[in-house]
């Protein structure tokens, strides 16, 4: 479990490789946390992280306002939940899957007033979007993209 927190509206998000999402230590750990939000980024972006290096990774992430309220309470949650084990009963969730596809390029951002999780007039969704990306001069690009969204009970 990779903890973060964000200067990004990403409310709250669990953050896989895309290569790991039909795991069963990726689906028990979504199946133990509270959040309902996957960002799953492809393998060649994954790697640049912990997810991308270590199998079964997760990264969750909390935007800075929401960490205190909701960062340890669902850390430890979830926690507690992993512990139990497989056996224990489960009642599906819906979870919304962003499927990443690429970077948001520094120059080529949506819409002003696009938010992240929510289709833009460029027709993706934007991820993770402006905070620290957009002020640090060694990232070519803004956020993340993802052009399609499911739904699954997980």
């Amino acid at each position: 479990m990779d903890l973060h927190t964000s200067l990004t509206l990403a409310d709250r998000c669990l953050i896989i490789d895309s290569a790991n999402l039909a795991t069963r230590a990726i689906r028990n750990f979504i199946q133990a946390s509270p959040v309902r939000k996957i960002i799953a980024f492809p393998s060649w972006i994954a790697c640049e992280g912990l997810i991308g290096r270590v199998p079964h990774a997760v990264s969750v992430e909390y935007q800075k306002d929401l960490s205190r309220e909701y960062g340890v309470p669902e850390t430890v949650e979830t926690i507690r939940a992993l512990i139990e084990g497989e056996g224990r009963e489960h009642t599906p969730v819906e979870r919304e899957i962003y499927h990443v596809d690429g970077h948001i390029k520094k120059g080529e951002e949506p819409e002003p007033g696009a938010r992240d999780y929510e289709l833009c007039k460029k027709g993706y969704y934007p991820l993770l979007y402006g905070g620290t990306y957009k002020d640090d001069p060694s990232k070519s690009y803004v956020g993340f993209r993802a052009e399609r969204k499911t739904v699954e009970l997980i």
